[in-house]
């Protein structure tokens, strides 16, 4: 009896002892441990020109407490670091090398900690302006090479990336690839005797599923330095020969999506010119579209990406089956 009632005394001891060092860790204060700040949202891009891609993200939701954002552009071993303030969601990276892929990221800064990164692969491309193609006639081009940025008549058809073409008894006008026009045959053969048996370069547009089929990808914007992308173009589309009717009213300048006989995209943006994108009359005979575009003939990068199988045609045009821009 007597070494139970030690066994039991020294237990209650124990627990004594416990519960005094418990009590004491308890009182003890913790350091709080600092909580990175929230990942900005939705990174986009767009090329400028050869040597320059602008990006663009949404603001964090602590943007209002954060101290700014962290910039990379990342090329293999090579990264260009750049911060901006907070309430900034646009930078222009400059001197990047043509031809090239970068990796484009983006973090909220929060005194000495940074949040994790959203991304974006983009590269630069060719800038060109001024271009035009007319409604069919003798004295100038209704077909147009992007490679060399250049006006082309129907003689020079085997040239043609896009053409201009137009729908009987209407002003309208349509942005077309050449397979798909009025010049050429349900096989995309020219009708024209001077190309007799010349089919026309595998010009497609890219294409989303619509109500009535397949539209042309359309983004209205006023200039090709507003149109972000954010993914390499053509994703998720779909590439087919078709054309996209213009409304003689239309004031909206419009960016479509082409990818050539290459597998290189053009980024093409309709302009509208004294707020219409179809100049000129039917009565005169002069209409015509004029554009800008961005192009870019090395493969594998966002803006010439092959079109992965998803190509459908040769479809001849048919002016209630092509995409009206509004």
């Amino acid at each position: 009896m007597t070494m139970k009632r030690s066994v039991a005394a020294l237990f209650g001891a124990a627990s004594l002892a416990a519960g005094v060092f418990m009590a004491g860790c308890e009182s003890t204060t913790s350091t709080p441990v600092a909580t990175p700040p929230t990942a900005p949202t939705m990174p986009m891009a767009v090329a400028l020109n050869d040597s320059t891609v602008r990006i663009k993200w949404n603001l964090s939701s602590e943007d209002a407490t954060s101290t700014g954002y962290s910039l990379q552009a990342t090329e293999g071993t090579n990264t260009i670091s750049r911060t901006v303030a907070k309430g900034v969601n646009i930078y222009t990276f400059t001197g990047l090398k043509s031809a090239t892929k970068y990796t484009f990221t983006v973090r909220t800064r929060k005194d000495s900690l940074t949040s994790s990164a959203i991304s974006i692969d983009w590269a630069t491309a060719k800038r060109f302006t001024g271009g035009v193609v007319w409604e069919p006639r003798a004295t100038a081009g209704s077909g147009f090479n992007l490679a060399t940025n250049s006006n082309k008549l129907i003689a020079d058809g085997r040239m043609w990336d896009i053409c201009a073409d137009t729908i009987a008894d209407k002003d309208d006008m349509v942005f077309s690839c050449p397979g798909a026009s009025g010049f050429t045959d349900g096989n995309g053969v020219f009708f024209n005797p001077a190309l007799a048996g010349v089919r026309a370069n595998m010009t497609m547009m890219v294409a989303d599923s619509g109500a009535n089929g397949l539209v042309a990808r359309t983004m209205v914007v006023n200039s090709l330095d507003s149109a972000y992308e954010s993914a390499a173009l053509g994703t998720g589309g779909r590439m087919r020969e078709m054309g996209a009717e213009v409304p003689f009213g239309n004031v909206n300048s419009t960016v479509l999506y082409v990818v050539t006989k290459d597998g290189n995209y053009a980024k093409i943006l309709l302009k509208s010119v004294g707020g219409k994108v179809v100049q000129g009359t039917k009565a005169g005979r002069d209409r015509k579209i004029e554009f800008d575009y961005m192009y870019q003939t090395t493969a594998n990068l966002p803006h010439a990406l092959v079109s992965n199988g998803k190509a459908i045609g040769p479809v001849k045009f048919v002016a209630k089956n092509s995409t009206v821009i509004e």
